[in-house]
């Protein structure tokens, strides 16, 4: 058979290869990238979960959701509004409401994990749409690669409208068009990721046990300690079994990490969306909401060598530093975990701090 031939037989199984992967995905599509009729369903995980929080009802077992349509949906179901909104990343989920040190009436966490500006202004367009107000406070925690264009996060555009209207909204001279297609494009691209073939399969093997169960309620947020638990105030609680990890296992896991071309800073090589954010603040203000700023601090056991890697992280706080204080917005934490004196122990990993820390970090609201 001659090399033709061969090239031939490569090209066709890669088709069909390829051709099945993106079958597979489309058909279970575990996440609704595709079928987002699931996420309204009256019977689907996001109406029930969502009404059972609303309700005050604490969930546990939460596996692979989008967590992005889950706030949304919970913001829709919001008939007051909330004393504090949270917004952030992974990093900010366990800010939860009985741990602020002043009396906040009503408190919501809608934290996602690897948010990005664009994330912020969807959530922001759909709370306010929604009720008409804006919370009396927000924190927002703001991580370093908010910043960096090259940062491949791009989920946020599964709401591309909402992001369009709130570009628009923060920015008289913005000109931002809603592009259905560069979303479609976005999601279809995912349909053929190995990533999502192996979210996908997780998803099956669950779900075909005969106990399986998408999430369920429990009486404490202590009940059931081997799994993530929900509270009503949108903050959670990982499995235990991650507060009590190894400290060799976390210094190996940053070490190869640090390794790696970390996503999240890659062609980290300036300062950008600082419109973006500046708007956003100024947004804020003009309806007098009072702005707190989090910045969430690195594991000493990687944050000397992180920003000799990414040295912009340092610049990147100076920064907000400039743009906040003029503006009397209070900013706590620090990407600096020698700040506050922190040891490899006071993680969960290479870069989320345990909920003491963040407690105290919040007392200095």
């Amino acid at each position: 058979m001659n090399g033709k031939k061969w090239i031939q037989i490569f090209i066709i199984s890669t088709l069909i290869v390829t051709s099945l992967l993106a079958l597979f995905n489309y058909e279970i599509d575990s996440l609704k990238l595709v079928n987002k009729k699931g996420l309204v369903n009256k019977n689907g995980f996001i109406e029930r979960s969502t009404t059972d929080l609303t309700n005050n009802k604490i969930i546990a077992g939460l596996g692979n959701y989008n967590e992005r349509f889950f706030n949304r949906r919970m913001f829709e179901k919001f008939t007051e509004n909330k004393d504090i909104l949270v917004i952030g990343a992974s990093r900010s989920l366990l800010v939860r409401h009985r741990n602020m040190n002043k009396d906040y009436t009503s408190f919501y966490n809608a934290s996602v994990s690897n948010a990005v500006f664009g994330d912020f202004l969807n959530m922001i367009y759909t709370y306010e749409n929604n009720l008409n107000t804006l919370p009396n406070n927000i924190i927002i925690s703001i991580d370093p690669w908010l910043f960096n264009d090259g940062n491949p996060e791009n989920r946020y555009l599964d709401m591309m409208d909402n992001f369009t209207q709130m570009s628009n909204k923060i920015d008289e001279n913005s000109s931002v068009k809603s592009n259905n297609y560069l979303t479609k494009y976005n999601n279809i691209f995912k349909i053929f990721s190995l990533e999502y073939l192996a979210v996908n399969i997780s998803y099956l093997v669950k779900a075909y046990r005969s106990t399986y169960k998408d999430y369920y309620v429990v009486d404490l947020f202590d009940s059931d300690t081997t799994v993530a638990v929900k509270e009503p105030d949108g903050s959670l609680h990982y499995p235990q079994k991650y507060n009590n990890r190894p400290l060799e296992e976390i210094t190996e896991e940053a070490t190869n990490w640090l390794k790696t071309d970390i996503s999240q800073f890659q062609n980290f090589n300036k300062i950008s969306n600082k419109k973006i954010f500046e708007n956003l603040i100024q947004y804020l203000l003009s309806k007098n909401v009072n702005i707190t700023i989090k910045l969430a601090p690195f594991n000493p056991v990687i944050y000397n060598k992180l920003i000799v890697k990414y040295p912009l992280i340092t610049e990147v706080e100076s920064y907000i530093t400039q743009i906040a204080n003029p503006l009397k917005v209070n900013i706590i934490g620090s990407y600096n975990p020698y700040k506050y004196s922190l040891n490899i122990d006071d993680f969960t990993d290479y870069m989320h701090a345990k909920e003491e820390v963040i407690n105290n970090i919040l007392n200095e609201i």
